[in-house]
């Protein structure tokens, strides 16, 4: 797991080549588990929800881990044969349900879309976007 969540954050820029299932699904474990840490930090320190600098935190921490989240999605999509460009609907959508009052369909499709990329096989030996990841 370790190894999964060290390699996300040292190939944040690195858009080509193909990414493990379990590499996702680390990675995303890694971030929910890390927002939740953060914030009951946050709150702990007695900052409310609605002050601004709990909103700045947020926004610094939700961007320092989605970054590396969009390049492992997008070699996540390689793996199964598709372009990287399927993860821009994903944030996209993704982005605009976080400023929904509720969970809306924007954030089920999101999260449907998501669990797409993280449950499909990837193919078995080469594929055009490289070889099978070790």
């Amino acid at each position: 797991m370790i190894r999964s969540i060290k390699q996300a954050i040292a190939e944040t820029l690195n858009y080509s080549g193909r990414s493990k299932r379990s590499d996702y699904w680390y990675y995303l474990v890694f971030m929910l588990l890390s927002i939740v840490i953060i914030s009951t930090i946050v709150l702990f320190l007695g900052l409310n929800p609605e002050d601004p600098l709990f909103t700045q935190v947020s926004f610094f921490t939700g961007t320092l881990l989605i970054i590396p989240n969009i390049a492992l999605t997008v070699r996540r999509a390689h793996d199964f044969g598709v372009t990287g460009w399927i993860a821009v609907p994903i944030f996209v959508i993704g982005f605009i349900g976080t400023y929904q009052e509720t969970f809306g369909i924007l954030d089920w499709a999101g999260l449907a879309l998501s669990t797409v990329v993280g449950l499909m096989p990837g193919h078995k030996g080469p594929n055009k976007y490289g070889a099978a990841p070790a």
